[in-house]
């Protein structure tokens, strides 16, 4: 995967809101019920959002989903979060993933580069 794989991050978030937006519309607001469940698991609780933005970063790049990725960093640095800290999370992955996962740092890099503006 190269790093320009994606174009810069702010645009895939806004893609990502447009598309889903799309498909929630044609399947009778289905997104609107996950969108409440998301809601719901990442409020401040037992663990802080930012906490838990983190624990999605790890999970992202070990299930190298690119647009997981980024929203994660995205909800990270929102809630807090230092460049340091989302790589930490990062590399956390990449001890359990491998090199799968390590190769899914480069997402990491790029949205961090391009959100932690």
């Amino acid at each position: 995967m190269r790093p320009n794989m994606i174009k810069n991050a702010h645009d895939l978030i806004l893609d990502m809101e447009k598309n889903f937006s799309d498909i929630n519309n044609k399947s009778e607001n289905k997104g609107e019920i996950f969108q409440s469940f998301l809601d719901e698991v990442f409020k401040d609780s037992h663990l802080s959002v930012k906490t838990k933005a983190l624990i999605g970063v790890a999970l992202s790049v070990q299930k190298q989903c690119k647009w997981c990725i980024t929203y994660s960093v995205n909800l990270a640095l929102k809630n807090g979060a230092t460049k340091e800290e989302v790589y930490e999370a990062g590399w956390v992955a990449v001890a359990l993933g491998g090199f799968s996962s390590y190769t899914y740092m480069q997402i990491l890099a790029k949205s961090l580069n391009d959100l932690a503006k």
